[in-house]
């Protein structure tokens, strides 16, 4: 009898696909019924019926006729060449008992239990029994002893147990479920996974992270800012600049609330083991990093790994390193792969070669993208890049821009709606006036008893009014210009005297005439404002302010 290529056992029941592609009836059911795919388990074509057959001869999908496939299940994408086949398949999702020589099918997962525990003295797994992508007589019973080795070390190569919360004593199926729960209900310190710390500590609630920040971080104590939460940073100085900026009436924004003492100290580190402790440090910094950008998902970052392992044994290069990386962090943005591709740089710097290559090869995907951007073929798929730029035209090709806008060899076409002509300016109408010989002179007074300066015509000095308007266009003519007429004398009448005005009375304080400004200097205030940005650091204890 023919094998079955995914589990290896021989084939009770035949599963053929339109793409001609045949397994065994449980394998393709387990992936249509638990995993709910439909696609083909060989070619990855998604498949909406197949045939499940007891004729294992029939290979192609084109010897079974429509008409004898009658016994067909649409929830699974299922046709049955017969009864046997159907209740064979039936049978499969029915609760029956995993012990070998018992026959008992129930209802219930809840019966199932009590069925094994009562009949057989034994034990199921309720966390394999609601994760697992089994049918119910694929799982193991197991003794009270043997439930707990399996939950806590495993009993498989391979599976290391179920791991547990600390804190709830509640134990999870895989690494993913338990992450998904610590993030959703307990804390962790930012700052610290920040700061890339081999095993970031995981508090039960913000009461006890909070007793964290205070201990080993710089928290800030105003009330404002612990109502709000998580106001917390890493060193004195950004909490010192958080205090002068955002609670400038508690602690003041004068210069000695803007002084920091450093307090500097210069140390040696010639220990192999601190080296080695920044290099963890670095590396469980990047794959906490990859973790994030993948979700969390236990498969993926194994290839994350796999690939990292063959460029560190120098079996790919640097250039496939990125090629690959691009296509696992395709949901990834632009700028958090670039900071991914630096954490991996910053292993190899002591390996100068290697690094280089790295970021060698990066720039020049990037300017792959950018050009590709530029010329309006669209990103390289991979890393996603921002949505919403604006599209480029490429001038450069004809067969990318509107067909409206290019002549007939090739070139752009220059259209009148290219270059609008300027709205045109009306021509200012004025009263005609003419030159005038007479001085004019106004003995009005200002409002401060200076008089007002006399104006005088001169034949070689005339004011605005005493030009004569010609039209500009045809100078030599000698004509009058159309616009403004011909040019008319003023006389004393059409500029008429302004009234005086009273004098004021005398003030108990004279003005100093020498103050040129009228309205004093004591209205105007001296007040320097200092930047509370601009904070003063000093170096030491005794050093010299700067």
């Amino acid at each position: 009898d023919s094998a079955c290529f995914i589990c290896a056992e021989p084939i009770q029941y035949l599963s053929v696909t339109p793409c001609n592609h045949t397994c065994c009836h449980k394998c393709s059911l387990r992936m249509r019924a638990l995993y709910k795919n439909k696609s083909c388990p060989h070619c990855r074509a998604e498949q909406d019926f197949v045939i499940f057959s007891k004729d294992l001869t029939k290979t192609n999908y084109e010897d079974y006729k429509p008409s004898s496939m009658t016994l067909e299940d649409n929830r699974w994408g299922i046709k049955f060449d017969s009864e046997e086949t159907k209740v064979a398949t039936f049978n499969l999702m029915k609760f029956n008992c995993p012990d070998a020589g018992c026959e008992t099918v129930v209802l219930s997962w809840k019966e199932l239990k009590n069925h094994v525990r009562t009949a057989h003295s034994r034990n199921l797994c309720d966390l394999c029994c609601n994760h697992k992508k089994v049918f119910t007589v694929e799982l193991k019973l197991y003794t009270f002893k043997g439930l707990h080795r399996h939950e806590s070390t495993g009993d498989e190569t391979g599976f290391k147990g179920h791991p547990a919360c600390d804190f709830c004593r509640t134990r999870f199926y895989s690494s993913d479920e338990l992450f998904t729960h610590i993030r959703e209900q307990h804390e962790r310190c930012f700052i610290c996974e920040r700061e890339g710390f081999a095993n970031p500590p995981i508090f039960r609630d913000y009461t006890h992270l909070e007793q964290h920040f205070k201990s080993d971080h710089f928290i800030c104590n105003a009330q404002s800012c612990l109502d709000k939460k998580f106001v917390v940073f890493a060193n004195k100085i950004d909490l010192q600049a958080h205090l002068v900026s955002e609670h400038p009436s508690l602690y003041g924004n004068s210069k000695s609330a803007r002084t920091i003492e450093t307090g500097f100290t210069q140390t040696r580190d010639n220990n192999a083991n601190n080296r080695r402790r920044e290099f963890d440090s670095r590396q469980k910094r990047l794959e906490e990093r990859a973790r994030n950008y993948l979700n969390y998902s236990v498969s993926k970052f194994e290839v994350f790994y796999a690939i990292l392992t063959k460029f560190r044994k120098n079996e790919i290069t640097a250039k496939i390193l990125i090629r690959d990386y691009v296509k696992l962090f395709q949901d990834t943005n632009k700028k958090d792969f670039e900071l991914l591709v630096n954490n991996l740089a910053d292993l190899y710097d002591k390996n100068k070669k290697k690094r280089e290559s790295i970021l060698d090869a990066f720039t020049e995907w990037k300017r792959k993208q950018e050009f590709s951007t530029l010329t309006g073929a669209g990103p390289s798929p991979g890393v996603s890049v921002a949505r919403g730029a604006p599209a480029r035209t490429n001038f450069s090709n004809p067969a990318s821009v509107p067909s409206a806008i290019w002549a007939g060899n090739g070139t752009k076409k220059t259209t009148k709606n290219d270059f609008p002509s300027l709205p045109g300016r009306a021509p200012a109408k004025f009263p005609p006036v003419k030159a005038k010989s007479q001085s004019v002179k106004s003995t009005a007074s200002s409002p401060f008893g200076s008089p007002l300066p006399s104006r005088t015509s001169s034949s070689t000095n005339l004011d605005y009014f005493d030009r004569p308007l010609t039209n500009s266009s045809s100078p030599a003519s000698g004509s009058a210009s159309p616009v403004f007429g011909t040019t008319k004398s003023k006389s004393t009448s059409d500029f008429p005297s302004l009234p005086i005005g009273k004098k004021a009375p005398p003030r108990v304080n004279p003005v100093s005439p020498s103050n040129n400004n009228l309205w004093g200097d004591s209205l105007i205030s001296t007040t320097q404002y200092e930047d509370p940005n601009d904070i003063e650091v000093v170096v030491g204890k005794k050093g010299k302010k700067k």
